[in-house]
């Protein structure tokens, strides 16, 4: 693809800071948001930047910070969403813009701060937005705990009827 068919968009959405809360309950909260923050690994922007360069060499770079030109999505045939983690958090607003912008036969994919190409359709968005909600509500954490609560009972009479203490 030649540079003028290729746009990219780079959004960091992990770089907004957040007023520190101040109720017990909010430290909470925004110490469950750092540990997230935390998990996500997300790559700087001078990093994306430099890999957008190397694998879509001369594509426009598009800062997409809260905003995208949809008249600039809509010229372009392929359209690159550089993503700063490994599922993209916090893109929703931006992917709905692009597909909402987009050239009926424009292709669109994402690129990852893991290196990964992915080709997006509908279908696979809808994907990586369930992991978002998964990874966003500790649902794997959840189960894990929920199913030691349920076990340990049991452990426990386990290894009174063996003679463990």
């Amino acid at each position: 693809m030649t540079a003028h068919e290729t746009v990219a968009i780079l959004s960091f959405p992990d770089s907004e800071q957040v007023a520190p809360r101040s109720s017990p309950l909010g430290r909470v909260t925004r110490a469950f948001e750092n540990v997230a923050r935390y998990r996500r690994n997300s790559r700087t922007p001078e990093y994306m930047r430099a890999l957008v360069s190397g694998v879509f060499p001369g594509a426009e770079l598009i800062e997409a910070n809260g905003n995208v030109l949809p008249q600039r999505i809509a010229s372009a045939n392929h359209i690159v969403l550089a993503w700063p983690d490994a599922i993209g958090h916090g893109w929703t607003p931006i992917e709905r813009i692009v597909f909402r912008s987009k050239h009926p036969h424009a292709s669109v994919s994402a690129l990852s701060g893991r290196r990964r190409s992915v080709p997006l359709t509908r279908r696979t968005l809808l994907a990586f937005r369930l992991r978002r909600a998964a990874e966003r509500l500790w649902v794997g954490e959840i189960a894990a705990a929920a199913a030691l609560l349920l076990a340990a009972p049991f452990l426990v009479v386990w290894d009174l009827a063996k003679g463990r203490r």
